[in-house]
């Protein structure tokens, strides 16, 4: 009789082990969905944040831009092409300080150069398709030159924050997000 009772106390643990292992295995799922789901809406929070500062350092680049090609266009009587050129320039020297410092907190300089390198190459691309788009509205679409730019201005700027973001975001932030 106790080998059989030693055997039923046996398979008895056991199982109620299992069912504590099974029980722990559920709260641990609940809380990592509970967990994800507060890490996203943190991730949320803090690219809405980034926006916000993307768009204020943008613009205070955008602004120092338009006066560059206002200015060269208007008073030093370059040709508009010749002043956006002068424009993007302005733009983004102030736009890189301002996003990896400010924008992304990126407070890293040991891979500044890695980053300014890939920031202007972004925005060569950008630019390319800035002054190119800007040619097609001002000349064949027939739109004045400051209302085309302002139309291409927003929607540069969202390409833009998205590469911006994948530049300057610390190394660790992407790999905590993506875990």
């Amino acid at each position: 009789m106790s080998g059989l009772n030693q055997q039923f106390t046996k398979l008895s643990t056991v199982n109620s082990v299992r069912g504590f292992k099974s029980h722990r295995l559920r709260s641990q799922k609940k809380f990592t969905i509970i967990q994800a789901s507060k890490m996203i809406k943190t991730k949320h929070k803090e690219i809405g944040a980034q926006l916000i500062r993307f768009c204020f350092s943008g613009g205070a680049g955008v602004v120092a831009g338009y006066v560059t090609l206002y200015a060269l266009t208007e008073f030093a009587g370059l040709w508009y092409l010749f002043s956006s050129i002068a424009a993007g320039l302005v733009n983004g020297g102030i736009n890189f300080f301002l996003e990896k410092f400010w924008t992304f907190k990126n407070k890293d300089t040991g891979v500044i150069y890695r980053q300014a390198g890939l920031y202007t190459l972004v925005r060569l691309a950008l630019f390319g398709a800035d002054v190119g788009l800007l040619y097609l509205l001002v000349e064949y679409a027939h739109i004045y030159y400051l209302v085309a730019q302002v139309g291409i201005t927003i929607i540069l700027s969202l390409a833009s924050f998205v590469l911006c973001r994948k530049i300057f975001l610390p190394k660790e932030d992407r790999t905590s997000y993506q875990q």
